[in-house]
């Protein structure tokens, strides 16, 4: 049957920013942190597409409407958002102990990556960063990394839980190490993250934190992360593609590339 509804999609836009703490890159925000800002937007699990890095301290405009939502610099689109399902098949998490022993082990160029990023940058401290810092795991297949996560009281939303846009925060970078937790490092950026926020923890929970490789075509690689609280039970995950960047050079965090 023709669909007749001709009624239009009506849209609604807030502005926000992306304020410079929470900034992966030393000029924008960190990857997983403004996708769980997009994803907030969005009941249940959200697909959100990165496609420019969103500048810093800067007003932005988040525009939602039914069908999906968009994360603006003016009138430019720096990420798309919209309802998705989530195929992800989580591995148990390591004890505590055991994700303790792997954060001792995290990868020793790991201070050279992003060394201020607001998730895994080892120049950041309790309060300010989220420290989440994942090596490898001894005696495991899946997950590959792990660490364990202190929830600070400045993640804490009006409700008593943690802002969901941390727990988006948390998913990210784990993937990057356990693709590169092994081998030369090389400089890759999240593409596209598909997660879900399954329960929220409070201020002074310890959580534990893993990913493990999936798939690798090329220079895309298909990682899986969750978040776990310490008696094992799940608090999100999702699965997010990370891309090799072509000729990349680093310095102290600031990134020179040719487009990917």
């Amino acid at each position: 049957m023709q669909n007749t509804d001709t009624s239009p999609i009506h849209a609604s836009r807030e502005s926000l920013v992306v304020n410079h703490r929470f900034h992966g890159p030393p000029d924008s925000g960190n990857g997983g942190y403004v996708v769980g800002l997009v994803a907030s937007a969005i009941k249940g699990v959200a697909e959100v597409t990165l496609l420019k890095p969103p500048p810093l301290d800067t007003p932005l405009v988040l525009e939602k409407t039914n069908e999906r939502v968009r994360l603006l610099d003016q009138e430019i689109e720096l990420a798309v958002g919209r309802p998705a399902t989530l195929d992800l098949d989580v591995p148990p998490p390591p004890s505590l102990a055991e994700a303790e022993a792997a954060a001792a082990r995290y990868p020793e160029f790991a201070p050279f990556i992003v060394p201020t990023c607001f998730v895994c940058g080892l120049n950041r401290t309790e309060g300010d960063g989220l420290c989440i810092h994942t090596g490898m795991l001894e005696g495991y297949d899946k997950p590959d990394v792990a660490s364990p996560w202190v929830i600070d009281g400045s993640l804490i939303a009006d409700d008593g839980l943690i802002a969901p846009e941390f727990l988006y925060a948390a998913l990210d970078c784990p993937g990057y190490f356990s693709v590169y937790r092994d081998k030369q490092p090389l400089v890759a950026l999240l593409g596209r993250m598909t997660g879900e926020v399954i329960a929220r923890p409070k201020a002074g929970e310890t959580c534990i934190v893993t990913a493990w490789r999936i798939a690798s075509i090329g220079r895309k690689h298909d990682v899986g992360t969750a978040v776990f609280r310490a008696d094992g039970s799940i608090l999100a995950r999702a699965r997010s593609t990370w891309i090799e960047l072509k000729a990349p050079r680093l310095d102290n965090g600031r990134l020179t590339t040719s487009k990917p």
